[in-house]
């Protein structure tokens, strides 16, 4: 999925399933996992050097607390700054959100 936004500072977000469309359990934070494309960058959603959002952000996508990673949040969109986690913590698989 490519989410290209109309306020150009935001960049592209691209999210991968990693296992395809058609093997469950297609949820945000398992197996699909977000990429923000910001200049020539790649950066994994979640990670400190995450552009888009950040506090204050007025774009309906985005909360104060950007894109969030907690078994405890029902935001819809939970899981998707999982990525960083995903790819710098061992455990993080054994204790998905």
């Amino acid at each position: 999925m490519i989410n290209n936004y109309t306020v150009r500072e935001h960049g592209i977000i691209i999210s991968v399933d990693v296992n395809g469309i058609n093997k469950k359990p297609n949820a945000l934070g398992h197996d699909v996992f977000s990429f923000e494309i910001y200049g020539q960058k790649v950066i994994p959603l979640g990670s400190p050097a995450q552009k888009v959002g950040s506090a204050g952000d007025d774009d309906i996508w985005f909360n104060s607390e950007g894109f969030p990673c907690s078994i405890d949040s029902s935001d819809k969109n939970n899981g998707m700054g999982c990525t960083y986690r995903a790819l710098n913590e061992k455990d993080y698989f054994k204790n998905l959100p």
